[in-house]
């Protein structure tokens, strides 16, 4: 019988345990590190390389900031100021420089005149991106999506511009990684499937 009630209660504890346990910075021993928490990773450590007396959590608590630095999950933002840095939504962010995507920069993104559309695409005065990929639209003010997806695609930059000579323009030493998404977008004249042209 106690056998039975011990049994009973680990499977009553065991959700919450789970439920309660979620990623996040957490400070250990004094130290600020990144814990993750999902199939691969069970409690998973990450040591943050940033100013312990700094840093803080920010409302959205996947980021993080010191003096000098911000984080997304645990990740550096390259570039990213952490004095005018800010979350706009659903994994964006800008600082008076750059915007963002998740931890990786949006190419030629104008942070004054950002703005989301349907993920994955988002705007500018002067460009459509689709993830962190400024497309080759030419009617931009008629430009509108068709189909939104939440799926994304994460390449390195150098091999994203071998199987898409187009964009070998990217300096690939400032923009390590690029994300795209799999939406569909049309203008007047033109039709898009994810960042590329279909007509």
């Amino acid at each position: 019988m106690i056998k039975l009630l011990r049994q009973f209660f680990f499977l009553i504890l065991l959700p919450i345990k789970l439920i309660s346990c979620s990623s996040g910075y957490k400070k250990i021993d004094n130290k600020w590190v990144y814990v993750t928490y999902d199939e691969g990773n069970w409690g998973d450590k990450k040591n943050l390389n940033i100013d312990s007396h700094t840093f803080k959590v920010l409302i959205d608590n996947r980021y993080g900031k010191d003096q000098l630095k911000v984080l997304f999950e645990g990740e550096q933002i390259e570039m990213a100021d952490s004095k005018s840095f800010k979350i706009i939504q659903n994994d964006y962010s800008a600082d008076d420089y750059r915007v963002y995507l998740k931890n990786t920069t949006i190419i030629d993104a104008d942070p004054k005149s950002f703005k989301l559309l349907k993920f994955p695409y988002s705007r500018d005065n002067n460009h459509i991106f689709c993830g962190t990929l400024p497309m080759k639209v030419i009617d931009i003010e008629h430009f509108k999506v068709t189909k939104s997806s939440s799926t994304i695609g994460i390449q390195p930059s150098e091999v994203f511009i071998k199987e898409n000579p187009d964009y070998s323009y990217i300096d690939t030493s400032k923009y390590k990684y690029v994300i795209y998404g799999i939406g569909q977008a049309e203008t007047r004249t033109e039709k898009f499937k994810g960042y590329k042209k279909i007509r």
